[in-house]
C-alpha cells in the first residue's frame, strides 16, 4: 500500500455521502470510485468527486487502483458485498448493521481473514 488508500464506495445514499466528506478532510485517504445500480446517481456523485463511477460489485472490485471497500449499501447486502470484496483482495469496512444473522456475521469475518484482509 502506497502511503495514500485509495478506496471505493459501495451505494450512494447519505452514509456514503458522510463517508465521502471524511475521506476529503484525511489526507491519507483517497476516494478512488463509487459504486451504486443507479447509473445517474452513480455519475453524478463520481463527477462531484472525481471518482470513477460503476453500476456493478464486481467492476469495482475489479478495479486495481482500489486497495479498501467502504460497505455503504443496504444491510441486505452487507454479507454478499464484504465476502466479495475480500475475495476481491480488499480492506472492508462495513456499515452497521453489519449483517443480517450471526451466521453472515461470521461467513464475513472468516473471508477477510482467510484473505488476510482487514474488515471492521
Amino acid at each position: 500500500m502506497s502511503d495514500v488508500l485509495s478506496v471505493g464506495i459501495i451505494g450512494s445514499g447519505g452514509i456514503a455521502r458522510a463517508h465521502i466528506q471524511a475521506i476529503k478532510e484525511n489526507d491519507n485517504i483517497r476516494l478512488a470510485a463509487v459504486m451504486d445500480v443507479d447509473l445517474s446517481r452513480v455519475e453524478s456523485l463520481a463527477k462531484e468527486n472525481n471518482a470513477r463511477a460503476y453500476t456493478s460489485v464486481d467492476s469495482l472490485l475489479d478495479d486495481p487502483e482500489v486497495e479498501a471497500i467502504l460497505v455503504c449499501s443496504p444491510h441486505i447486502f452487507h454479507g454478499d458485498q464484504v465476502v466479495a470484496s475480500a475475495k476481491a483482495g480488499k480492506h472492508v469496512l462495513v456499515e452497521k448493521p453489519m449483517a443480517l444473522t450471526l451466521k453472515e456475521c461470521d461467513d464475513m469475518i472468516q473471508a477477510c481473514e482467510a484473505e488476510g484482509r482487514l474488515g471492521n
